[in-house]
């Protein structure tokens, strides 16, 4: 990736300027923050190496940039990451800031973002506060919603003892066959018809019609 990175920005260095001094890139230099960076470099960067697809996925990768770049020091006690790995981890920091989470693992990627920021090991302006805390709300939103969509799906288990919104689980829809032997085995089991209805989220008249059949 640093390859890539690299040859990608190398037409931005300045005049006479190379890899090996104190460069900038466009005019912009190791001082500039990212709502500073000129889209020319922000644009050599996107399209140097593909950038992650889910906020998981974007952790992964700054957590591995970020790792190197301390092992690097270690090492060298003036090392100081090039430019183009700057710029690509404030475009990154971006990315976890505004991101949707689209799964379990996004979330929990997203929290050790957060924790690492709240350790003091990024940098981040009252703007980049802002966006992340809407874009954290914006999950938990989504994760409600979804989570009540789930409650309010009925749920035709062969096991009557598993019905309720707790195992709305099945996205399909239930056979006549099979939601009639739900019935069945609720009334066998003593419920009445108003309780096998609202466990079923089907009409009383189905289970009278049922049990007057059985």
């Amino acid at each position: 990736m640093e390859e890539a990175l690299r040859a990608a920005c190398e037409p931005l260095l300045g005049p006479h300027e190379t890899w090996e001094m104190d460069y900038h890139l466009d005019g912009w230099g190791s001082l500039g923050s990212r709502h500073q960076m000129p889209a020319t470099v922000r644009d050599a960067v996107c399209q140097a190496w593909p950038m992650p697809e889910t906020v998981a996925a974007t952790w992964a990768g700054y957590e591995a940039t970020d790792r190197l770049t301390r092992e690097r020091y270690t090492v060298d006690g003036y090392h100081e990451p090039h430019l183009f790995t700057e710029a690509r981890q404030q475009i990154v920091a971006e990315i976890l800031n505004t991101l949707p989470a689209r799964s379990l693992h996004d979330m929990r990627a997203r929290g050790a973002w957060l924790s690492h920021w709240a350790d003091g090991e990024a940098e981040q302006s009252r703007d980049d506060h802002r966006a992340a805390v809407a874009t954290l709300r914006a999950d938990i939103e989504r994760m409600g919603q979804r989570l009540r969509e789930r409650d309010e799906t009925p749920s035709y288990s062969s096991n009557p003892s598993q019905t309720g919104p707790f195992h709305s689980v099945q996205a399909r829809r239930p056979t006549r066959a099979e939601r009639h032997a739900a019935i069945r085995a609720l009334l066998a089991q003593g419920h009445g018809d108003r309780e096998i209805a609202r466990r079923l989220g089907i009409s009383p008249t189905t289970v009278g019609a049922v049990r007057r059949s059985a």
